[in-house]
């Protein structure tokens, strides 16, 4: 994790050095600035500097909404990234609304069955678990599934990490949320978050896992 923090500092000096020349390159409202402070944004979440990422992921949409605002669906990976933020801070429902926003504007404008359906389905998923509503979660999971089945290979890192949810909420559905077996869950979670780079989700699910490992000594 140390060498990860390593790597996000010097992500961060590359993206803060690229948008110092696009100020003087670029008008202010130009796509490519929007990009850069989603890049900004996208680094402070995964070193856990939750509010910053969300004041340049604001700021990426805000240029977006001006400069592309007939090009929707270039602003779900933003609500993403802010569902995700807010997910990590536990505040379910506005991660929810975010998710949402996302989802809605993919199935209007890329069609139910399309590949970035199933990551709208696994973070609907993921809120409906978290949340308790396990029957929901279910069900996005397994249409998440269904979708990442069509276009992935079999040992694909986003089709593990489906796999991995759906065995999750089937755990909490009968089992206590300090059964070992959940922390195992949790720890499967996290190596197939560090395969795919996504570090501030590792640290989320590693601690979960920790947890309930330390109620059992």
């Amino acid at each position: 994790m140390h060498s990860s923090m390593g790597n996000h500092l010097k992500g961060l000096a590359f993206h803060e050095k690229s948008f110092r020349i696009q100020e003087i390159s670029l008008p202010p409202n130009h796509p490519d600035i929007a990009m850069n402070y989603n890049n900004i944004g996208s680094v402070h979440n995964a070193m856990g500097n939750y509010t910053t990422a969300l004041s340049f992921f604001q700021k990426s949409l805000d240029i977006r909404k001006k400069s592309l605002s007939k090009d929707r669906i270039s602003f779900t990976n933003i609500y993403d990234n802010q569902g995700s933020i807010y997910n990590s801070m536990d505040d379910k429902s506005i991660a929810q609304s975010y998710y949402q926003k996302a989802f809605d504007i993919r199935q209007h404008s890329l069609g139910e069955n399309h590949p970035e359906m199933a990551n709208s389905y696994n973070n609907l998923g993921t809120i409906h678990s978290s949340i308790g509503d396990k029957s929901k979660a279910h069900v996005c999971y397994e249409k998440a599934l269904e979708i990442q089945q069509k276009s992935l290979s079999n040992n694909h890192p986003d089709l593990v990490n489906i796999y991995n949810n759906i065995a999750l909420n089937l755990r909490l559905k009968s089992r206590s949320e300090d059964h070992l077996s959940i922390a195992i869950t949790y720890n499967n979670l996290g190596l197939i978050h560090n395969l795919m780079k996504d570090y501030s989700t590792v640290l989320s699910f590693y601690e979960k896992a920790l947890d309930i490992h330390y109620q059992h000594i």
